[in-house]
């Protein structure tokens, strides 16, 4: 080989091998030559020599493979199971089902199953979709590219008298080519952060301060909270509650029969501010009724009237609840106990707040009321701004 063609040769395989070099991020040619058996190694008998009694290795898995063939023929479980998940009488009513369809029905039942199972989507692709554009597209930038990389070269090399085929014996094995498709280098997309704002109109804003209670509490009404009364007041500071009257004591005279008439007078900034205010418990000998702010709120031992007066008759004195003309014995003789545990809240207003109190005695008699009420009371408080803007 003369000097030329040698360094011709040489210069060819440089050029081949610093071209795979480059395309180290390569994708194949959607083109490829047939392929050919390259593997000129002879056969040794290496692995014969290797397993001892290799006849009877070779026997047994002749042996294996004829009883598997033999399993299969016989669609037993056992043999069944190396190639579908089904039952034999599944595959027997699928045979049928197949032998059972005619000759020039094949095709169309074909295409059928074809649709059912998707693949025709796969075959035949539709270039419409968006992901089967961009292969298009890549496609397109594959081949675009592989020109741009080899052109002439082929034929550069062959004017100099070098033809890169690979010749051995009476082989000849075609190249195989990988081509580089285009490298561009995409920045990441940065978007700044911009607040676009147009004043149309004109805007009046005013801030308000509220405050907010952050921890709660309670304070009792106490003997002193009360004013206006005719009655002896005792309050309770562990139990919180506030008697007015007589605990069982008949300090009232009331011989044939005789009315009292009390009153219990307070005044209330704020209703909304009492946290409670209740007549929990009653005590009474003979005949009582309790109003607050004219409006009735206990009744007893005759619970269906809506009033309580003592009248005379020509000989005696009776009681009246009501204009039904019935009338009832002042003296029952007895003590009563009521505890109706009344909620006064709804009755309460802002001001002068009166609860009325008529007792009939007849012979001696007495009476107690016991009430627990409470002021909502903040220990500590917090500040709340709010901005309303109104267009001008």
């Amino acid at each position: 080989m003369n000097s030329w063609v040698k360094y011709s040769f040489i210069i060819c395989m440089v050029f081949i091998s610093f071209s795979l070099l480059l395309l180290a991020v390569i994708v194949k040619a959607d083109y490829r030559a047939k392929e050919v058996q390259t593997q000129q190694n002879k056969q040794t008998d290496l692995f014969e020599k290797s397993i001892d009694n290799f006849s009877e290795f070779t026997e047994q898995l002749e042996t294996g493979k004829q009883g598997a063939i033999n399993s299969l023929k016989k669609s037993t479980p056992e043999g069944l199971q190396f190639i579908t998940n089904k039952s034999k009488g599944e595959i027997q009513a699928e045979s049928k089902k197949l032998e059972s369809i005619r000759e020039n029905d094949l095709s169309g039942r074909g295409r059928e199953e074809m649709s059912k199972s998707g693949i025709l989507n796969e075959i035949y692709l539709d270039y419409s979709r968006p992901l089967n554009k961009q292969h298009m597209k890549d496609a397109k930038a594959i081949a675009s590219a592989q020109d741009d990389l080899l052109k002439n070269l082929l034929i550069k090399l062959k004017e100099f008298g070098v033809d890169c085929k690979t010749v051995k014996g009476d082989k000849r094995i075609e190249p195989e080519y990988f081509l580089q498709t285009k490298i561009t280098q995409h920045k990441d997309t940065i978007y700044n952060q911009t607040f676009c704002e147009e004043l149309r109109n004109k805007y009046s804003c005013t801030n308000s301060l509220s405050l907010r209670c952050i921890s709660p509490t309670t304070d009792p009404l106490t003997a002193s909270d009360f004013t206006g009364t005719t009655l002896p007041v005792n309050f309770d500071s562990t139990s919180g509650i506030l008697t007015f009257g007589w605990n069982k004591n008949f300090t009232m005279h009331g011989g044939a029969g005789k009315q009292y008439n009390h009153k219990i007078t307070f005044k209330l900034t704020n209703k909304d501010g009492v946290a409670e205010f209740k007549l929990k418990d009653v005590g009474w000998d003979d005949h009582l009724r309790v109003t607050i702010n004219d409006h009735q709120i206990f009744l007893a031992p005759v619970s269906h009237g809506n009033k309580l007066e003592l009248i005379k008759s020509r000989w005696f004195y009776r009681v009246k609840v009501d204009d039904s003309g019935n009338t009832y014995n002042p003296e029952y003789n007895r003590w009563h106990r009521r505890t109706p545990n009344i909620d006064l809240k709804p009755y309460l207003k802002n001001g002068q707040n009166t609860i009325g109190i008529t007792l009939i005695v007849g012979g001696m008699g007495g009476l107690w009321l016991k009430f627990k009420a409470s002021f909502k009371k903040c220990n500590s408080w917090q500040e709340v701004w709010k901005e309303k803007c109104v267009l001008k």
